[in-house]
């Protein structure tokens, strides 16, 4: 879908994009979410990245440019993300050092686990290069970043509907006697 075509969404697609379900849409470019399994044209797998098991989701983001902190580059930004799991999870709160505000956002960062088509490095060493994270944070801008936020506040908590189920059918409080 080329960014133009995001704006284009209706404000029920808009929200069904945000809630994780499929969108259609008409014309032969790939739709924001795409549960074929395949990526999309603009987003692109590194060699050598270790996939999450059989049956969990992936997810490719795009930035549009001119979210980015360089908009005149002409050029968006892609990151591919999944969930993170309980060790992941330590060590973004080891990050945030105590600060709330600072673990959401190293959560956030946790999930992504490509840049631009290559993998994610955390190292620190040589940036400007290639699937640096820190500096792909800072390049893809406030808006960009509150996206990669959005996806991982949507995959990492219940929905209204889930947490109904859960103390409906699974969850039931005695009392000691």
């Amino acid at each position: 879908m080329s960014t133009d075509k995001i704006e284009e969404l209706s404000e029920e697609q808009a929200q069904a994009v945000l809630d994780g379900e499929d969108v259609e849409e008409s014309g032969d470019a790939p739709g924001p979410h795409q549960a074929s399994g395949d990526a999309p044209q603009w987003g692109e797998l590194p060699k050598g990245l270790t996939l999450p098991r059989k049956g969990n989701t992936v997810a490719f983001l795009r930035i549009p440019a001119r979210w980015t902190t360089d908009p005149g580059s002409g050029r968006d930004r892609v990151c591919l993300v999944w969930a993170i799991g309980e060790t992941e999870e330590r060590l973004a709160y080891q990050r945030s050092r105590g600060d709330a505000h600072r673990s959401v956002n190293e959560l956030a960062k946790a999930c992504i686990r490509a840049v631009d088509g290559v993998k994610a490095r955390w190292d620190g060493k040589a940036p400007g290069t290639n699937g640096d994270i820190h500096e792909f944070w800072t390049n893809i801008g406030p808006k960009g970043r509150q996206m990669v936020r959005n996806y991982y506040m949507k995959t990492h908590s219940v929905t209204d509907e889930e947490a109904l189920d859960f103390f409906s059918n699974h969850f039931v409080n005695v009392t000691v006697g």
